[in-house]
């Protein structure tokens, strides 16, 4: 639906881990120094989405970490998206009364998990979660869900009801992606890239065309911020000299080390193996075993400059934790 709100969902958005101490608690020093590290290039934060791993939290885990991220993330000007997915839609709306009750700038939502819902049922859920007044974004992901659930032809219907501002693309299906793309300015919502591997591509592929993806929801710019936030920022294909498949070349292998092992389990070991100490998945995600490690470690060293760039980070981490 054509609104102010969805003015806001451009640009560079990174879906934070949750850092935890070696009992699994939260660390919540650490929650702070991650949103300073990215502070001067991102837009804003989605939290406890599904590289949160917020099944590993309880309620109370979960108000303190939101209400630390919006309190944080709202002082330095930066948005505050929270995810909120389950089978269950009375989850659901616990997740939206807790984002209203923190001012949380726009919800991250998917289709219920692990069904296969009806047209009718997709708009009946984002009407009952739209009376909350918060810009939604809806997550089309067929990984998470199972099932390539929101269609163009759903979006079409979707994005008339209220609140309704834009779609984090995941589904992989890049005829779908470019019909949704084409289609976004004419349905009045954003389009976010929902894979790493697909950001520079939704951004830049039909801009000749006068479309194109307004941004991304990122794993990698946990690590990366400035060089994804680039990659990101549409204002940069605007110049004929932006070349992005220069960065896109040069991520590649972080691209896939990534998704060698899941999400967040890998982006949590890349982290930490470029000593940024966020700590391990909760039990029931698992452990990034030897060999998944080494495989890692192999897509990484891949990277022809890795030594300056561990330096660039381990700099910009260390003016984090200053902070």
């Amino acid at each position: 639906m054509i609104t102010s709100n969805n003015q806001i969902f451009s640009g560079l958005f990174t879906a934070l881990v949750t850092p935890t101490n070696q009992d699994q608690t939260v660390n919540y020093k650490m929650l702070s120094q991650l949103l300073y590290y990215g502070a001067d290039t991102v837009n804003g934060y989605v939290i406890l989405g599904s590289t949160g791993d917020p099944a590993a939290r309880n309620a109370k885990d979960k108000e303190t970490i939101i209400m630390m991220a919006t309190g944080i993330c709202h002082d330095m000007g930066k948005k505050v998206i929270m995810g909120a997915s389950s089978e269950d839609i009375e989850l659901i709306k616990a997740g939206y009364e807790l984002g209203a009750k923190y001012h949380v700038d726009g919800m991250l939502t998917m289709p219920l998990l692990g069904t296969k819902q009806l047209p009718d049922g997709l708009k009946n859920m984002f009407r009952t979660l739209s009376d909350y007044g918060i810009p939604i974004i809806i997550y089309n992901n067929k990984g998470r869900t199972g099932q390539n659930n929101i269609t163009k032809k759903d979006m079409e219907g979707l994005s008339q009801i209220e609140n309704v501002v834009a779609i984090k693309e995941a589904s992989g299906d890049p005829e779908q992606i470019e019909d949704i793309i084409k289609a976004s300015g004419e349905m009045g919502i954003k389009v976010l890239s929902g894979d790493d591997n697909m950001t520079a591509r939704m951004m830049g592929q039909f801009k000749d065309q006068g479309f194109g993806a307004h941004g991304a929801i990122s794993v990698l710019s946990n690590l990366l911020p400035g060089q994804i936030s680039t990659i990101a920022d549409s204002n940069n294909y605007d110049f004929p000299e932006f070349n992005p498949r220069l960065y896109d070349e040069k991520l590649k292998p972080f691209y896939k080390a990534i998704t060698a092992a899941g999400n967040p389990p890998s982006i949590k070991f890349i982290m930490e193996h470029f000593g940024i100490p966020v700590g391990g998945c909760s039990p029931c995600m698992g452990k990034v075993s030897d060999a998944k490690a080494a495989e890692i470690i192999g897509l990484l060293n891949q990277y022809r400059e890795l030594p300056s760039l561990k330096e660039e980070v381990q700099i910009n981490w260390q003016r984090a934790c200053e902070r």
